[in-house]
């Protein structure tokens, strides 16, 4: 054979024998990594690093209408009367926040609130209102001269579920402004019906007669999108319905009447108006704590609130006579 051909069959074996052992380095590799793996057996906190996927400062949003009479239950369980009083007017000593102060609250998005129990931090500001500025998006071009206020919390994150978190800031939204009750929500859904649900649709997933094919640009608001509207105070939407967004096509209502239904919109109603749309973000029924009671007890919302009230009265007027009896022995 010639001594060329030898040599060239000779490197030919070499290049194959290094390919064969290039293909076969991944293989090894993969095969050590599967024999390295959690199994399924393993608890949960083995599978991941906690920091990775607890979703810490990284604000998440709920599947579903977070129900206010769960979040009572929480309250309860979590034992936050007893830093913010079973009123939620705050306990002398241990917060100086105001639950029920209606001015306050109407001026806190639900996005914050939820930074602050669950991660322990947040801030509390004004927020500007928009109706001057012509677009929500706008709002960022006006600021306020007081300083936002940094506030301290205890941090939640890795006792409660999202949901559960949810289901608490919006029982804590109700004690400042309640509940719709069935026959308000009655009343209210008729007006909604004649002057919103055209664009917004009587649902208030922005889908009504005037939006048909989602043609609107801008597109009529929907009122359950959450990451949307968790990130608007009451104040705002309060603004946006009274007087309008120029350029987006929002008519101002104040002022303004409904013959049909006999309603003017004057400020006190467009506060109920305000609370109608936060009703698409918020439920009082029972979701899941709640269903052990209203199978044993077939309560309307109206009267699952209620009987929330009742239970903070009865806290109270409890610790009352408990500091009455403990000064009577002293």
């Amino acid at each position: 054979m010639h001594p060329q051909l030898t040599r060239l069959k000779k490197l030919t074996r070499k290049f194959n024998l290094l390919g064969f052992a290039l293909l076969t380095i991944p293989i090894a590799v993969s095969l050590t990594a599967c024999q390295s793996q959690v199994s399924v057996g393993q608890k949960e906190s083995e599978l991941a690093n906690r920091d990775a996927t607890a979703g810490k400062d990284v604000v998440l949003f709920p599947d579903a209408v977070p129900s206010v009479y769960d979040g009572s239950v929480y309250w309860q369980q979590q034992n936050c009367a007893s830093c913010h009083g079973a009123d939620g007017k705050g306990v002398a000593g241990q917060c100086d926040i105001d639950l029920t102060n209606v001015e306050r609250m109407r001026q806190r998005k639900p996005v914050d609130q939820y930074k602050l129990i669950s991660f322990g931090e947040g801030k509390e500001e004004l927020t500007p209102v928009t109706s001057a500025l012509g677009t929500a998006e706008g709002s960022e071009a006006e600021t306020k001269e007081a300083a936002p206020r940094v506030m301290k919390h205890e941090a939640f994150l890795d006792k409660l579920s999202k949901r559960q978190r949810w289901d608490l800031i919006f029982y804590t939204r109700s004690l400042a402004v309640p509940l719709l009750s069935d026959e308000e929500r009655l009343a209210m859904k008729a007006v909604f019906g004649a002057n919103c649900a055209v664009c917004h649709g009587s649902r208030g997933a922005g889908d009504g007669q005037l939006n048909k094919g989602l043609v609107l640009q801008p597109a009529p608001a929907n009122f359950t999108q959450f990451d949307r509207f968790y990130d608007r105070t009451d104040e705002q939407i309060w603004d946006h319905i009274a007087n309008g967004i120029r350029w987006e096509g929002m008519p101002n209502f104040l002022g303004k009447q409904d013959r049909g239904n006999k309603v003017t919109f004057d400020a006190d109603y467009i506060w109920k108006l305000t609370q109608y749309v936060r009703n698409f973000h918020e439920d009082s029924a029972p979701a899941l704590e709640g269903k052990k009671a209203s199978r044993n007890n077939s309560a309307s919302p109206s009267a699952i609130s209620t009987n929330i009230k009742d239970k903070a009265a009865a806290d109270k007027a409890r610790i009352a006579e408990e500091l009455d009896r403990k000064e009577s022995v002293q």
